[in-house]
């Protein structure tokens, strides 16, 4: 499940795309920007999304205006 704002952008896009294009299928796949890299390298993904800071010199890349916040919650033990 991803827990970004991008999925603002990135659903209604996926959606329009699979209207166009009914018999292509996707395949989330969750991981650390790292573990995307290493995936895309293998040639085990054909897209991957990453937050920075990340090296991304050798891949077509593209800003995705969206400023993510996250938070840690955790409790006391004693």
């Amino acid at each position: 499940m991803c827990e970004s704002e991008v999925t603002k952008i990135l659903i209604p896009q996926l959606v329009d795309f699979h209207k166009q294009y009914p018999h292509v299928h996707y395949y989330f796949y969750d991981a650390d920007g790292e573990d995307v890299k290493a995936h895309l390298e293998q040639g085990l993904l054909e897209l991957g999304l990453v937050s920075t800071p990340i090296s991304t010199a050798k891949y077509h890349t593209l800003q995705i205006p969206i400023d993510d916040r996250l938070g840690l919650i955790s409790t006391a033990r004693q």
